[in-house]
């Protein structure tokens, strides 16, 4: 039998949107979550003077600060470099007239998900992040002020740097798997429920936003995920009490 073709490897120009869409999502994804370690940062502030617990929850809130920042700023210079344009970036006006139905089924969905799954012993070691025994309620706003900022740049990272743009040269199911995959190796370092509900999570926040045209609406069911995640295992966690 003759020998199979050698692969072709010849660079044609043709590729460097979809590598460099690719390369630079992981890049920042990377670059982020080895270079925002909140234990590292805790220990910063702890060196100038910083007494626990405000410590470690300085450490969390800058990690999520630093980290909007950072994959935020670093996507909108990708898609720049890129000569991306701007209408591939997803973040026109939703399509109203399915962006609410997406948004009351995802949010009973993850709600109903998250008052089940916030009785497991692994979902209550890693949520609340923020573990001082009582966090007031201005404490409580400025963690979710602070998830809403991180989870703007990390949405704008997958849907706004990966998605539309890779719709546009693979067409949707292509650039929805990928996503989604990507998405799911993002959440390794989770607990494992979480982990594995990310794989099918990413696919519906990726058709949810081609479904409206945007990924704002994404962007609030995750929010709301993460700050229902926060005060479901500070009320199931017998020695946390937050917004008192």
């Amino acid at each position: 039998m003759p020998p199979s073709p050698s692969p072709d490897l010849e660079w044609s120009a043709e590729f460097l949107p979809s590598v460099g869409l690719l390369l630079a999502a992981t890049g920042l994804f990377l670059g982020f979550h080895f270079g925002a370690d909140a234990r590292k940062l805790r220990l910063w502030l702890r060196q100038r003077g910083i007494r626990e617990p405000a410590a470690q929850a300085g450490g969390v809130l800058l990690r999520r600060l630093s980290g909007g920042l950072f994959l935020g700023l670093g996507s909108i210079l990708t898609l720049a470099l890129l000569e991306v344009p701007v209408s591939q970036w997803g973040i026109q006006e939703p399509v109203w007239s399915v962006t609410g139905y997406w948004l009351a089924g995802m949010s009973l969905g993850v709600a109903g998900l998250l008052f089940f799954n916030s009785k497991q012993p692994a979902f209550l070691r890693q949520y609340p992040e923020i573990r001082a025994s009582r966090v007031t309620r201005a404490g409580a706003w400025c963690s979710a002020g602070a998830w809403a900022f991180y989870l703007l740049g990390y949405e704008f990272m997958f849907r706004g740097l990966l998605l539309f743009p890779l719709v546009e040269i693979w067409g949707s199911w292509p650039a929805v798997t990928v996503g989604a995959c990507l998405y799911a190796l993002a959440h390794l370092h989770k607990a494992p429920s979480e982990c594995l509900a990310s794989l099918p999570m990413g696919i519906l926040l990726a058709a949810m936003s081609l479904s409206c045209g945007t990924w704002w609406p994404a962007f609030a069911v995750h929010v709301f995920m993460a700050v229902l995640s926060e005060r479901l295992a500070a009320w199931r966690h017998p020695r946390i009490r937050w917004g008192t």
